[in-house]
């Protein structure tokens, strides 16, 4: 990985008794003892080389304080236990901690590296690397900011960076920025023609993917046990395997891969056609409700193009904009006038305010109707079995759905008898994370977007907030659907909103920095998970 160091030939030759004599010495060692310790962390662990050089200069004053001198540590580590080695401060004799002594100057460095990998009291310099990290553009100084609970200095952060700096200015031939260098490796990379270059295809879903990954990591943390059941269910998922009458293993009939054109289905469909799945799929089936983003037609449009190891074919039921709007609006003295909005519509899960501020939520049918329903019709019509007549028995046709380890709440077994649920991507311990990193690592398919309706009711303010900057049209269309389903329910004061704020749509500023301090309030709400079928934003 470019975005740390590369591992040289000196680490495997690193002496760790080697001295210094001078600035220059000094930065050689501590940068050739970190690139040998990195070297034995997985990439996503290490510890960028000039970060520790910086703090290494300011807690041992160059390598020439007491502590470093006597006591070999570089890194200022401190110990509370009386019984470790350790010298005291000069003015404080007594006091209840000490400088931990350490046999060579890079086993402090190696201290220093695992209390940051290890302790809680970084988590917040392990979620912003994490982000860099794949995002593969370092930002020192943000990294340096998350480390204010190192010393008690008010100012550490503060003179960490200007220290950063000042070795950044000093040196003879000046680097350029690690934000310079990130541009610099993006124009060098010629991206492929339809391929947008990047970690997301724009800054709103790059906020959203951070939280997504800060929400991923915390509940790893601290899970609770919603997270552990998902946990467990992630390490319990195999590949399925079927028998015969006879009990001999055999083959499904058919393997077909339910493409939703997000993140992680798109990424398990290029996957299979890079071969790097055990099986590959025999049929990939995108169900259009009619009401897309622009950006998923775009990106089906692609994968149309790039797959060619199967037919990839798009079913739809009919158009839900449409569908929607016509049941809110009945023509009056028609017969769907008498009917409930439920019974005009295989409702989305629209909000229903009240008078008087009670807010609830409809039941969710559209999923089913509008996903499920055509591609099961599909699969049966490519098995040949006829409207009304019975999957032969024996038949098994393996669906494939994109559903990743942070989502495995959402894993649920097919009712029909002759489909089987399979997840790939849990299979192979893969999160969205890792789709994303594998994007980002290949360099050859454009990153998508996340993948739902335009006026799915499940979006969350970081969503809303992407389509009202950058896809302006979609907005509007949201909005003016959100105008026309306020009166949709029958014999009822209750009005329809796609938004849970259960205000009008287009009255909502989402630029606007939201007031809630949780920082994965706005991007998952847990309540929303086990409704959903796997099959929408995948």
């Amino acid at each position: 990985m470019s975005w740390i160091c590369s591992v040289l030939l000196i680490c495997l030759n690193f002496n760790p008794e080697m001295g210094y004599t001078s600035n220059e010495g000094f930065i050689e060692y501590v940068k050739a003892c970190t690139l040998h310790l990195n070297s034995m962390e997985d990439e996503v662990n290490r510890v960028p080389v000039d970060l520790v050089v910086a703090q290494a200069v300011h807690e041992s004053e160059w390598g020439r304080s007491r502590f470093a001198v006597e006591g070999n540590n570089l890194m200022g580590i401190r110990t509370f236990d009386s019984t470790d080695n350790q010298l005291k401060p000069i003015n404080i004799p007594n006091s209840s901690w000490g400088l931990r002594i350490f046999e060579t100057k890079c086993e402090s460095i190696s201290y220093y590296i695992d209390l940051l990998n290890n302790s809680h009291h970084y988590n917040e310099f392990r979620e912003e690397r994490m982000v860099q990290y794949i995002s593969d553009i370092v930002d020192l100084e943000k990294l340096a900011m998350t480390l204010a609970i190192y010393a008690e200095d008010i100012y550490y952060t503060q003179k960490i960076i200007q220290t950063l700096r000042d070795l950044m200015t000093t040196k003879s031939e000046q680097k350029p920025g690690y934000r310079a260098q990130g541009k610099k490796r993006a124009a060098a990379n010629k991206p492929i023609a339809g391929v947008k270059p990047g970690f997301a295809i724009n800054p709103e879903q790059m906020e959203y993917e951070r939280r997504k990954l800060m929400e991923e990591m915390s509940s790893k943390l601290k899970p609770n046990r919603r997270q552990l059941n998902t946990m467990a269910a992630v390490a319990a998922t195999k590949e399925p395997k079927y028998f015969d009458e006879e009990g001999k293993e055999k083959e499904p009939t058919l393997r077909i891969l339910s493409l939703g054109a997000g993140v992680q289905s798109s990424c398990l469909a290029l996957m299979a056609q890079e071969g790097l799945t055990k099986h590959k799929p025999d049929y990939m089936i995108f169900a259009d409700t009619g009401w897309e983003p622009s950006f998923v037609y775009e990106h089906v449009e692609y994968l149309k193009k790039a797959i060619t190891i199967c037919p990839l074919i798009t079913v739809e039921r009919s158009n839900i904009r449409e569908d929607l709007i016509r049941a809110a609006n009945p023509i009056k003295g028609s017969n769907e006038e008498w009917k409930s909005f439920a019974g005009r519509v295989p409702n989305p899960p629209l909000f229903a305010a009240r008078p008087g501020g009670k807010v609830g939520m409809l039941y969710r049918q559209c999923t089913h109707d509008y996903k499920v329903i055509p591609i099961q019709k599909k699969m049966r019509e490519i098995l040949g079995i006829k409207p009304r007549h019975r999957v032969k028995k024996g038949t098994i046709v393996e669906q494939w759905i994109g559903i990743s380890t942070d989502e495995a709440m959402r894993m649920k077994k097919a009712r029909m008898y002759w489909l089987e649920s399979r997840w790939p991507l849990i299979e192979m311990k893969m999160s969205r994370a890792d789709c994303l990193q594998w994007y980002r690592d290949m360099k050859k398919h454009p990153m998508p977007g996340k993948s739902s309706c335009i006026g799915c009711p499940y979006h969350h303010n970081d969503q809303w907030k992407n389509m009202q900057k950058n896809y302006p049209v979609d907005f509007e269309d949201a909005c003016e659907v959100d105008d026309k389903i306020r009166h949709g329910l029958k014999n009822t004061e209750a009005e329809l909103f796609l938004h849970k704020s259960a205000v009008p749509l287009r009255t909502i500023d989402f630029q606007e920095k939201p007031k809630q301090k949780d920082l994965f309030g706005e991007t998952f709400d847990p309540e929303f998970a086990d409704e959903c079928e796997g099959l929408c934003g995948v």
